[in-house]
């Protein structure tokens, strides 16, 4: 796979999760101040809440364990991999996104706007699919 389209892929990966926790952080602000619901509809959100808080605090606890070499050898790379990405998310932002907008030319003012459309509508679409768990 070509090195600059890995880095797209890795700058769109990077963005969605980003975008995916601003969305759930404003729906969490909006939840607090906005309607009220009803007694049953409250307690079976919390009950997911509570059943997805304790998946994350295991999921959690299972990284930041002390582990034996292999598992930190192995967490090393999870790290290597997460700066990898980054890394290749600063590469995306001062390499291949000029190189993008002159091969595109005007058409990029367009385009660019369109892919971030595109993007919260595939979100919105995982997070309704999620809301159901």
């Amino acid at each position: 796979m070509p090195t600059w389209l890995t880095t797209i892929f890795s700058v769109v990966i990077v963005l969605a999760i980003f975008l995916y926790f601003g969305l759930l952080i404003y729906q969490k602000i909006k939840q607090i101040g906005g309607k009220k619901k009803d007694k049953k509809e409250i307690e079976r959100k919390e009950d997911k809440k509570i059943m997805l808080g304790m998946y994350l605090t295991t999921a959690f606890n299972f990284l930041t364990v002390p582990t034996p070499k292999t598992m930190s050898e192995g967490m090393t790379g999870i790290w290597t991999g997460l700066t990898s990405a980054l890394w290749k998310v600063k590469e995306g932002i001062t390499n291949i996104l000029p190189e993008i907008m002159v091969f595109l030319g005007e058409a990029w003012i367009i385009l660019i706007p369109f892919a971030i459309f595109c993007i919260i509508k595939i979100l919105n679409f995982f997070r309704v699919m999620v809301k159901g768990f």
